[in-house]
């Protein structure tokens, strides 16, 4: 648990910081109209500002995965002893000498960073 609150505290600002940037780009007249059609704020939200900003969530939660991948320290130093994170593992298979789990984690990883920045790709082309 207290893993999680520390990646979360240490990711949220970075995740901020795209999704401040969509939100000021944002026409905040769109959610306007939307509420003087008789939507709800909730029915607003989801259906005009949530589509016009979410290719920022995509980029803020790309960038949080990222960089919580990368901090190892934090994940090393508030590890407990029944579980093991990523970053760990994977720093114990470098000190081994490289594997082929090793190549297998790097490429997920990869793969998966590439699949996320290509769908906030689409979501951005597709505006």
């Amino acid at each position: 648990v207290k893993l999680m609150i520390a990646h979360t505290t240490f990711c949220i600002p970075f995740a901020f910081l795209p999704i401040r940037a969509r939100l000021q780009g944002m026409d905040f007249d769109l959610e306007e109209a939307a509420r003087d059609l008789y939507a709800t704020g909730w029915v607003a939200f989801r259906r005009v500002t949530l589509p016009l900003i979410l290719p920022g969530v995509f980029a803020g939660a790309m960038l949080a995965f990222v960089i919580s991948m990368d901090d190892f320290i934090t994940s090393n130093l508030l590890n407990s002893g029944g579980a093991t994170t990523l970053p760990v593992y994977i720093f114990s298979l470098i000190k081994q000498g490289v594997s082929p789990q090793l190549n297998a984690i790097s490429t997920l990883i990869m793969i998966v960073s590439v699949v996320l920045a290509t769908v906030a790709f689409l979501l951005q082309r597709r505006q």
